[in-house]
């Protein structure tokens, strides 16, 4: 490990989107548990990843006892005195150690632990850009069709608009662009699932809300809103202007 490890990390946490120290910690980890492959580290061991030199140092933490019974935990109050003269019975002292040396399946098990960690790191980013849209008119490219449910691709995310949130008798192709309402963005076992709606009455408000500047200077206030999918919307409206009943339209 040197500095080009540094420059590997650094480029996928740009490709990825990721946070670095993210990836820092899943190269820790992997290498922890790639040892434990091969040469069965205990559980008191902890591998640290210097951030600038990419340098690899391995320390086990060990009870200081007066009698030691466990090597691989414990250490005998005159060796832990020699190391710091400060060290008293049941201190835990944490000690240097030589970094492991993977093996093959070492080595494949560090791989696995790096692409996982990234892998979530994605989900949770997708999520964490998504849940603050709910209720938000997004764009997207229509991708595939699966029975009948419309998966659409929103910049780095998948989202479905299912067949019941769709306007009947529209049809989609792969490569077309619409619009549609967030409706709920949620965690699964596969990641983000992100819902849409074309359907619900609230992307009718959206709608007007970006599209007639009387509304988005707050001049219009949409009421509520009604909507058969297929069929002419109602709206109510109001202005702010003056003291007036709601205005009932049609579009």
């Amino acid at each position: 490990m040197n500095r080009e490890l540094i420059i590997v990390i650094e480029q996928l946490a740009r490709e990825k989107g990721i946070d670095p120290e993210i990836l820092f910690e899943a190269v820790e980890s992997a290498l922890l548990s790639g040892s434990k492959k091969t040469h069965a580290a205990a559980d008191n061991s902890r591998i640290e990843i210097d951030r600038k030199t990419g340098a690899v140092r391995a320390y086990t933490r060990k009870k200081v006892v007066a009698e030691v019974e466990d090597a691989q935990l414990e250490i005998s109050l005159d060796d832990a005195k020699r190391l710091n003269p400060d060290a008293e019975l049941d201190d835990e002292l944490e000690l240097p150690e030589k970094p492991p040396e993977l093996g093959r399946i070492g080595a494949q098990t560090v791989k696995q632990v790096i692409l996982q960690r990234v892998r979530d790191a994605e989900r949770e980013g997708i999520y964490s850009e998504f849940i603050g849209k709910e209720g938000q008119i997004l764009r997207g490219v229509v991708h595939r069709i699966e029975k009948r449910n419309v998966i659409l691709e929103i910049g780095k995310a998948e989202a479905i608009l299912p067949e019941r949130e769709q306007i009947p008798g529209e049809r989609y192709n792969p490569g077309d662009r619409i619009r549609a309402f967030v409706l709920e963005v949620r965690r699964t076992i596969k990641g983000p699932q992100i819902v849409l709606s074309r359907t619900h009455p609230g992307y009718l408000a959206r709608l007007f809300e970006t599209e007639i500047p009387e509304v988005q200077e707050g001049i219009v206030i949409v009421k509520a809103t009604a909507r058969e999918a297929g069929e002419r919307a109602k709206v109510a409206v109001a202005s702010t202007k003056r003291d007036v009943d709601p205005i009932g339209a049609c579009v």
